[in-house]
């Protein structure tokens, strides 16, 4: 019998937040289960749209820490 899952299970996978047996097994099941592969592809098609954001410290951030752990 073949697990069932979730939106957010997808999400995870997708992601990669996933142990590398589960990724297996749910590769598996997303190629083998046609609805839940169109939920898959729905769902990728949509964080792949969504904007890729980069969080970095501002130069004088670094700065003060930097000064602050020499200190």
């Amino acid at each position: 019998m073949m697990q069932s899952y979730t939106e957010l299970d997808l999400l995870r996978f997708i992601y990669k937040e996933v142990e590398v047996c589960e990724y297996f097994e749910m590769d598996f099941a997303i190629n083998e289960d046609p609805n839940l592969h169109n939920d898959y592809e729905a769902l990728k098609a949509t964080v792949d749209q969504l904007p890729k954001v980069k969080f970095e410290p501002s130069a004088i951030s670094i700065q003060n820490i930097l000064g602050y752990a020499v200190a």
